[in-house]
């Protein structure tokens, strides 16, 4: 199960805009990039059949999008340097 940390809600922190706006210019243009290689390769491959087109485009942005968000988590937990297994619990 996953839980916030007591150092982030001990006290209230500033956003760092500046990191969101890399943030969301590096994975908005890499987001695009993929999105129009992906429009390019259905549309090329699947011409004329809407239904499987309209299947490709919403398989691959929810791809897209688990892969950021995956990322962005492992980068967070991987930095932070904690044991995963400090709160397992193995259930009885």
């Amino acid at each position: 199960m996953d839980s916030v940390d007591s150092e982030l809600i001990d006290e209230p922190h500033h956003w760092d805009i500046g990191f969101i706006r890399k943030f969301m210019m590096v994975f908005g243009i890499t987001s695009s990039v993929f999105d129009y290689l992906t429009f390019g390769v259905i549309l090329f491959l699947l011409p004329g059949m809407t239904e499987q087109f309209r299947t490709g485009w919403f398989v691959e942005s929810v791809i897209s999008a688990s892969i950021i968000v995956l990322v962005k988590k492992n980068t967070i937990l991987s930095s932070k340097c904690t044991d995963p297994t400090d709160d397992f619990q193995p259930s009885s």
